[in-house]
Formats: structure tokens, sequence, C-alpha cells
């Protein structure tokens, strides 16, 4: 599987990042729910949330890693300095 035939989702309901191919991207536009390569159904957490923990069983089916173990590079503290701005707009 090439990389732009895979996407890592966050998971609502275990707050997992699960592993998505694309044929199961398409299967499941219409119902927003997603089969993961680990046979998990995806209902996908908002884009703004942070990445959760990687589940074990789509990262042995994938040599990419998710946006959680991105953190510490560059691009991780990138997206972490835009969120501790955005949060810091928000009215409490």
């Amino acid at each position: 599987m090439s990389h732009r035939d895979e996407l890592w989702m966050t998971c609502v309901t275990d707050g997992r990042d699960h592993l998505v191919a694309e044929d199961a991207l398409e299967a499941g536009r219409r119902t927003g729910r997603y089969q993961a390569l680990c046979e998990h159904e995806i209902i996908p957490a908002s884009l703004t949330s942070p990445p959760g923990p990687t589940c074990a069983d789509c990262a042995q089916r994938s040599d990419r890693l998710p946006a959680a173990a991105r953190r510490g590079t560059r691009a991780g503290r990138a997206v972490d300095l835009l969120r501790g701005r955005l949060a810091a707009r928000r009215p409490r």
C-alpha cells in the first residue's frame, strides 16, 4: 500500500489513531463510519482534537507513523504552538 492510499484517523469510541485504507474511506463516506485495517469501526474525531495513542494492530500493518508519533518533531511543535495560540483566543 502506498502512502497516499492510507490515512490515520482518531476514533471517538476508543480514542486511538487507526489506519484506514483508501477503499475504506470511499466505502464509509456516505455513513461517516470507516473500517480500519484492524477491523475496528471508526467514528472519526474532530480534526481539531489531538491525536490519540496509536492502535498497535494498525501500526503493524504500515510503516507510516501517525500524528501522535510525530510529537517532538518540528511539524509536531508547530501544531502544538498553533493549538496553544488558538486556545489562548477562546473566551472563558
